[in-house]
């Protein structure tokens, strides 16, 4: 068995999986995180350890349930840019500063001024400066919080903090590391001048390896506190979007995932980065040698389902409650036309990201009539977020990217109906896949690889991940969608060239 672990933003995953892709046990532990202040966002690394150490031993009571087991590895999949400050002797100096946390808002706009964003661009792939970026992090906690910045032995992520509570190693992996405009992402190397602009050394951040790297063999002590066996090699793995697009079968050129939460996400893999950045596409490295990854983001997709829900259906309740969410609500689309009989949703509640970038954009809900019914509605919203994926698979042809199959992941990939929409809209086939985890599949993946149990990442892939459908486009309805696409693209550049007449 493999033991595979997520390190989530609100909660810890924990899954033990076979040869086979099948697992023995999947557990969630939740846990809270503090806002001291407007626009931070902090968790004790006490509250991390705690939600891993709960969730190993439910994982492992579930599976020693049916019987023995033997576990082989362990690899991680973690959020990218939280930020961990350790002294010189490891410990930690102050809670996490999580990703979400906007509080270097001033430290990302001056590390645009002096850069400038295409030499972000060309040493990072990433095409914003953005207080996300655990750079301007650093560089806050300089300004702010100078005696932490002056004791600090090491600035870790997540995934580096947990490799070193494990095995003793403070090991990073490189494709964790992208997202923190730390890493030069075409050498592999650290950006030095990005380094020394905010403060720091080599010296203060992590040895890196390549994802799939054995990090170090889990410490006596640990061992037993977690009931797991002594020197369990620890597998270096891999941000939490690029190990789910591992467990979707996405390691080659033409395939895209897209995982509609609260926004859409997308991946697809790339064997080069796109020379401009004018095309839009935040890149990031592949767990494949030489492959890259490019990371668009829709802004608001399931979010705009969730406010649909709670403004037309009243108060959220335990009736829409079910997994997946909504699942009710979704159901009223059902006897709706392709089109929504000419009602066009615009879904940017929260302005717009990839490939529009307009923090300003809003939404709309236009062309209502007297024969519109809420099921009208329900359908344009979930046509909305197709028309949002179209428009992405548009811009990303652009950039010269072939894509020719589609697989749905989270939990929106539960409704028939509303892959069939996605699939019809795009006219591409979407496949869905019998592991709803993809991201714990994919730390799997890589434990299997690491051990010897499979030569590669592609052989472990034919091995591990399977399908559970795939869902043809209808050809009789491509018209239909066509045409309300080409207007949902017209109400669209409207909304943003009249800001004037919303007010």
């Amino acid at each position: 068995m493999y033991l595979a672990i997520d390190l989530g933003t609100s909660a810890v995953k924990v899954g033990l999986f076979d040869r086979t892709g099948g697992w023995a046990s999947l557990e969630t532990v939740e846990y809270s995180l503090s806002t001291p202040a407007p626009q931070w966002v902090e968790c004790d690394l006490s509250t991390y350890w705690g939600a891993v150490v709960r969730g190993i031993g439910a994982a492992l009571q579930t599976a020693r349930g049916a019987g023995p087991i033997d576990i082989a590895a362990l690899s991680i999949s973690s959020q990218g840019e939280t930020l961990v400050v350790l002294d010189r002797d490891g410990l930690p100096l102050r809670p996490a500063i999580v990703w979400l946390d906007n509080r270097a808002s001033d430290e990302a706009e001056e590390l645009k001024n002096y850069f400038g964003l295409d030499e972000i661009y060309r040493r990072t792939g990433q095409i914003e400066s953005i207080p996300t970026w655990t750079a301007a992090k650093i560089s806050w906690l300089a300004k702010h919080e100078p005696g932490v910045h002056e004791r600090a032995g090491r600035f870790v992520l997540l995934e580096d903090w947990l490799i070193y509570r494990l095995t003793g190693a403070p090991i990073g992996e490189h494709s964790l590391y992208v997202t923190t405009l730390l890493l030069d992402i075409r050498r592999r190397q650290w950006w030095l001048e990005m380094l020394d602009h905010i403060g720091i050394d080599v010296g203060q951040l992590s040895p890196l390896v390549a994802p799939g790297v054995v990090a170090g063999l889990l410490s006596p002590s640990v061992a037993s506190e977690l009931g797991l066996p002594p020197a369990l090699p620890v597998v270096a793995g891999a941000l939490d979007q690029v190990l789910a697009a591992t467990g979707a079968a996405n390691i080659r050129p033409g395939l895209l995932t897209e995982n509609t939460g609260t926004v859409l996400g997308l991946a697809t893999c790339v064997p080069s980065i796109p020379l401009q950045r004018a095309h839009g596409l935040p890149m990031c490295l592949h767990v494949i040698p030489d492959m890259y990854c490019a990371q668009p983001c829709g802004q608001t997709a399931g979010l705009v389902l969730r406010w649909f829900g709670d403004n037309f259906y009243g108060a959220p309740s335990a009736r829409f409650a079910v997994h997946p969410p909504y699942y009710d609500i979704i159901n009223e689309a059902r006897d709706i036309a392709a089109g929504a009989d000419g009602l066009i949703v615009v879904p940017h509640l929260a302005g717009a990201q990839f490939p529009e970038f307009d923090p300003s954009a809003s939404a709309a809900i236009v062309g209502l009539t007297l024969a519109h019914t809420r099921g009208h509605v329900c359908r344009a919203v979930l046509e909305a977020v197709a028309f949002m994926l179209r428009s992405a698979l548009q811009a990303m042809r652009s950039a010269d990217i072939h894509l020719d199959e589609l697989t749905s992941l989270g939990n929106s990939a539960e409704s028939d109906i509303w892959t069939q929409i996605k699939a019809d809209v795009c006219q591409l086939p979407v496949r869905r896949l019998e592991c709803s985890e993809p991201s714990l599949l994919g730390a799997a993946m890589l434990c299997a690889v690491a051990v010897g149990d499979y030569s590669c990442v592609a052989e472990a892939s034919s091995a591990m991940v399977r399908s559970r459908d795939v869902l043809k486009p209808d050809r009789r309805v491509a018209g239909a969608y066509d045409d309300a696409f080409a207007n949902y693209q017209r109400v669209s550049v409207a909304l943003r060239l009249t800001p004037a007449v919303l007010g």
